[in-house]
C-alpha cells in the first residue's frame, strides 16, 4: 500500500523534472543562437528609426548631411551636385565619410593635384524623382554645379495611389509592449522572421520587391518618372551642367 501511494507522486516529480529539463535545454538554445547571430549578422540586424538618426545623422545648416558649402564655386573646383533617397543619403551608414558621395569625392581629390573637387550631397530618405527636380531647382543649382549626378534607385518612381502592391516583411509579433519590442530587437526574431517572410514570397501570400517594381514600371508611374528625369535633363542642358545618373541595384 504504501509503495503504491507513493508513485503517483514520483511520477509527477519526474514529469516536473523532464519538463524543467526540456525548459532550461531551450532557453541555453535560444541564448547561443542569439550570441551566434549576433556575431555572424551584427549589420543586417542593424534597427534604422529616430533614435539610429538622432546618433547617428547630423545635418548642416540647409538640412542635408554634408559639410557647409558655399553658394559661390571656388575657383579652380569641380563642383558635382548628388540628388538621391535613403540609398545616397547613407541610412544605416554610421559616418558620412562612408557614403559614397563622400568616398567619390575623397577619391577624385586623391587623384590629381591641381583640380579641386566637391561633391555635395543634397539626398533624403524618402525623396522620389520628383523631389530631387523640385529640389534641384529651389536649391541645387544655387550651388553653381559642374555635374548633377542622380542616384537613382528602382522605387524613387512616382506610385500611383491605385498600386497595393506592399513587399514590406511583416511581423511575426506585433502590437506594442516592452517584451514584445524587446523580442523584435533580437538577431534570432529577425532571423526566424526574414526567413519567414522569404517563405510567404515563395508560397505567392506576400509580394516581393521586384514584383512592385516590375508593376511601378508597368503603370503610369514609369511614365510621369520620365517626363521628370528628362525635366532634371532639359535644366542641366539649359545651364551647360552635365548630368550622369547611376542606377543603384536592387539589394
Amino acid at each position: 500500500m504504501n509503495k503504491n501511494s507513493k508513485s503517483p507522486s514520483l511520477k509527477r516529480t519526474s514529469i516536473f523534472i523532464n519538463l524543467l529539463v526540456s525548459f532550461l535545454t531551450l532557453v541555453i538554445f535560444i541564448c547561443i543562437a542569439e550570441i551566434t547571430l549576433q556575431k555572424l549578422q551584427a549589420p543586417t540586424n542593424l534597427v534604422i528609426d529616430k533614435n539610429w538618426f538622432k546618433k547617428n545623422v547630423s545635418l548642416n545648416s540647409r538640412g542635408y548631411r554634408d559639410f557647409e558649402y558655399s553658394s559661390e564655386r571656388p575657383e579652380k573646383t569641380f563642383r558635382i551636385l548628388v540628388l538621391g533617397d535613403s540609398m545616397t543619403f547613407g541610412q544605416g551608414i554610421v559616418k558620412s565619410s562612408n557614403t559614397y558621395p563622400k568616398i567619390l569625392e575623397t577619391r577624385l581629390n586623391n587623384k590629381t593635384s591641381k583640380q579641386k573637387f566637391e561633391v555635395i550631397n543634397l539626398a533624403y530618405p524618402g525623396y522620389n524623382t520628383d523631389s530631387q527636380l523640385y529640389d534641384l531647382y529651389i536649391k541645387g543649382f544655387n550651388f553653381q554645379p559642374d555635374m548633377v549626378f542622380l542616384g537613382y534607385y528602382h522605387n524613387d518612381i512616382p506610385r500611383p495611389a491605385y498600386l497595393q502592391c506592399n513587399p514590406t516583411n511583416q511581423d511575426l509579433i506585433e502590437g506594442a509592449g516592452k517584451i514584445k519590442t524587446l523580442i523584435r530587437r533580437s538577431a534570432l526574431y529577425h532571423f526566424v522572421n526574414l526567413r519567414y517572410n522569404r517563405l510567404l514570397e515563395k508560397l505567392n501570400y506576400k509580394p516581393k520587391m521586384e514584383d512592385c517594381i516590375n508593376e511601378a514600371y508597368s503603370s503610369i508611374g514609369w511614365e510621369m518618372e520620365k517626363v521628370y528625369l528628362d525635366a532634371i535633363r532639359k535644366a542641366c542642358l539649359l545651364r551647360n551642367v552635365k548630368l550622369m545618373i547611376g542606377v543603384i541595384p536592387l539589394m
